[in-house]
């Protein structure tokens, strides 16, 4: 229930006395009566107006609404409350939408974040390996050269028809010098003296064309013979120490093969002149290394002074 208020006006105090009737045996109370309003001073049309500046003030006692009245209010008041609940309950679930969105997509951009951390540590990882793996090449290809001498020859063993275009392609390097000697001039390889020229190499072409594959050769340690420290000596000694190991090895093999080269340290290169053979071994180092006999192996090299080059090779059976 609220507080009926009526208007101040000009008119003398009728202060209504609690309990107390008329002559005329009404209730001065009671404000339905319009004696009673018109003695207050309250007039209905003003009760609860809408205009601030008028001045109201509190009767001394409450009135009664009727239950009509009071039901309305109610009603009223649940509805708003009711209003008041949709709207928090609709503010709760869109500061709760909002905030789950906000999770949503604040865990979708760290995903993405760590997602793309992830791609380029990986895309990282993978730039690191590619360049370790040019290293380990790099390594390989300019590593120990008697152990990739040993591949190479056994590489040619497995398919010899498969060298003779390599053969073939050097020809085009041979050349005669100021002195109208045949030599081998290649970029990146050692000028290197020639016998015969181009025909060597036509015959050696032919030759591995009808070679059958061959077994490949197996590393025997104890087989090798050091090079002297001297690159003079390279040769000079040469045959004091093959003479040497063949005391040494008499008793394990029943056959060892010998030769040696120099200048040249490409395995490739070195392996198809040792093949083509035109010098002084006139083809003892292609039969060494072409041979069916031979089951051992083992190479050694020594790189000395002013880019000399030597190695040694031991076949055994």
């Amino acid at each position: 229930m609220g507080c009926l208020c009526s208007k101040s006006q000009n008119q003398p105090n009728t202060t209504l006395e609690t309990g107390k009737v008329n002559d005329k045996g009404d209730d001065p109370h009671n404000l339905s009566n319009p004696d009673n309003r018109a003695r207050t001073g309250l007039d209905v049309n003003t009760v609860g107006g809408d205009n601030k500046n008028e001045e109201y003030t509190n009767l001394e006692h409450e009135t009664n609404l009727n239950d009509e009245q009071v039901i309305f209010k109610v009603e009223e008041k649940e509805e708003i409350n009711v209003k008041l609940e949709k709207s928090t309950n609709n503010k709760s679930n869109i500061d709760k939408s909002n905030i789950d969105k906000s999770n949503v997509n604040k865990s979708n951009i760290n995903q993405s974040n760590i997602n793309q951390s992830n791609v380029n540590q990986s895309e990282s990882g993978v730039e690191e390996n590619s360049k370790l793996k040019k290293k380990k090449k790099a390594k390989v290809e300019n590593g120990n050269f008697n152990d990739n001498m040993i591949n190479t020859i056994n590489a040619f063993r497995r398919n010899p028809k498969s060298y003779v275009t390599k053969v073939e392609e050097l020809i085009p390097f041979i050349t005669l010098n100021d002195k109208n000697k045949y030599i081998l001039d290649k970029k990146g390889v050692p000028k290197i003296a020639l016998n015969t020229g181009e025909a060597a190499f036509v015959n050696c072409a032919n030759l591995l064309s009808n070679l059958k594959p061959l077994h490949e050769l197996e590393f025997r340690e104890h087989l090798a013979i050091e090079l002297p420290t001297n690159p003079d000596d390279w040769s000079k000694a040469y045959s004091t120490l093959v003479n040497a190991k063949k005391e040494e090895l008499a008793d394990q093999y029943s056959k060892i093969g010998f030769h040696f080269d120099t200048s040249v340290q490409d395995p490739e290169v070195a392996l198809l002149l040792q093949l083509v053979d035109d010098n002084s071994f006139k083809g003892m180092r292609r039969n060494n290394i072409c041979s069916e006999v031979f089951k051992y192996i083992a190479v050694t090299h020594l790189k000395g002074e002013k880019k000399k080059f030597g190695s040694y090779y031991v076949f055994a059976e």
